[in-house]
């Protein structure tokens, strides 16, 4: 079964805190984004283990998101990581 189909919804996955301009902001990365953009599944790595390898990038998408008008409360999906390799 391929990853996309695992995941009807990009409702499952992980809650992390970041720090943005001396605010602290929570943010979520879909399980679908981790396992489809940074390939948890097939790698055999957990969810949190994939986060902490490629947090860098996350991050980075999480902070563009916050500068593009997000609220405290960021949600990352597949599609907001086009721009990170």
């Amino acid at each position: 079964m391929a990853s996309h189909d695992k995941y009807e919804t990009e409702q499952i996955g992980l809650w992390f805190t970041i720090e943005i301009n001396q605010e602290e902001h929570v943010a979520f990365i879909s399980m679908k984004a981790l396992d489809e953009h940074f390939e948890a599944e097939q790698k055999c790595i957990s969810p949190l283990t994939a986060y902490k390898r490629h947090r860098k990038c996350i991050h980075s998408v999480a902070k563009r998101k916050v500068i593009d008008g997000s609220t405290k409360q960021i949600v990352l999906r597949v599609s907001d990581f086009d721009s990170c390799a």
